[in-house]
């Protein structure tokens, strides 16, 4: 995922320009972008929607996710009711504090997804964006077969205790913390958005910042954004050409380790080449479909 386009779910006319995007995913909000008067109004709009579309019809070059209020909240069972459905592959639970959440969400959605008949266990995608919840990441991230990813919230983890949302170095000293906490359990990060449409150097500052940390892709805000996120995102050719030459040298080399332009090639590197090579495929297939 190198692109998420955050859409409000009080929004219908966006809703199929945001399914016509160069995204490689959109996200319907139920959250934060819809006032707590307008969710059932929303939810009405998102249900119609996603129950006129083919089935799995985006599904093929999106996953399409709708992010859902917390559990504690008076709109869980409404947002779930609408969020399980046979065109979303992933529902993304906010402000995530401890596994039992994560545990809980899928629960409910399993049950939901039963008794609509649905085959595939929808995906869960937890975004930490409080003290507790990143204190806590290692855990969360352990907690679920559903659960494929982990993002940040940096406004409302940061805001809130007057912290600089946008300083870059608070920025990665936290994503840093999150990608350790997620790569012990082999799961996906996500980046937080970045706050500025106007600001395309900020955004595309951050956005590199968060894949030198090994991140896969970033929330955007603005259609603006995508093209800049998939192009950040997406191996360059000399990336690509270095991962060929490297598995290359590999193959060929009698030991264990192996030498690549004056540097040591062992097992961690070689493997970081084979995902550059998948993660090329990948996007290419996307585009011929």
């Amino acid at each position: 995922m190198r692109s998420k386009l955050f859409v409000p779910a009080s929004r219908p006319e966006l809703y199929r320009k945001a399914l016509n995007s160069a995204s490689d995913s959109v996200s319907f909000d139920l959250e934060d972008a819809v006032k707590p008067e307008d969710r059932p109004e929303a939810r009405k709009f998102l249900s119609q929607f996603l129950d006129q579309m083919p089935l799995n019809s985006q599904s093929q070059t999106k996953d399409l996710i709708v992010r859902i209020n917390s559990l504690e909240s008076d709109d869980i069972r409404a947002d779930l009711q609408v969020a399980v459905h046979p065109n979303i592959q992933i529902i993304n639970l906010p402000k995530v504090e401890s596994k039992e959440q994560i545990i809980e969400l899928a629960e409910r959605i399993n049950v939901i997804a039963a008794k609509k008949g649905l085959k595939n266990k929808l995906a869960i995608l937890g975004t930490i964006e409080t003290p507790k919840g990143l204190r806590n990441a290692h855990e969360i991230a352990g907690s679920s077969e559903q659960l494929v990813a982990l993002q940040l919230g940096f406004g409302d983890l940061l805001a809130p205790f007057n912290i600089t949302t946008t300083d870059m170095s608070i920025r990665q000293y936290i994503r840093l913390q999150l990608k350790m906490a997620a790569a012990e359990h082999q799961l996906a990060v996500w980046d937080s958005a970045w706050p500025d449409i106007h600001d395309s150097e900020g955004f595309i500052a951050d956005a590199q910042a968060a894949k030198n940390l090994g991140y896969t892709g970033k929330s955007c805000i603005h259609p603006t954004q995508i093209a800049l996120a998939n192009r950040i995102f997406m191996p360059t050719e000399q990336e690509v050409e270095q991962a060929l030459a490297i598995i290359e040298t590999a193959k060929n080399s009698q030991h264990g380790a192996s030498q690549y332009q004056g540097k040591m090639i062992d097992a961690p590197y070689l493997a970081q080449a084979y995902a550059v090579v998948e993660q090329i495929k990948k996007y290419q297939q996307k585009e011929v479909e």
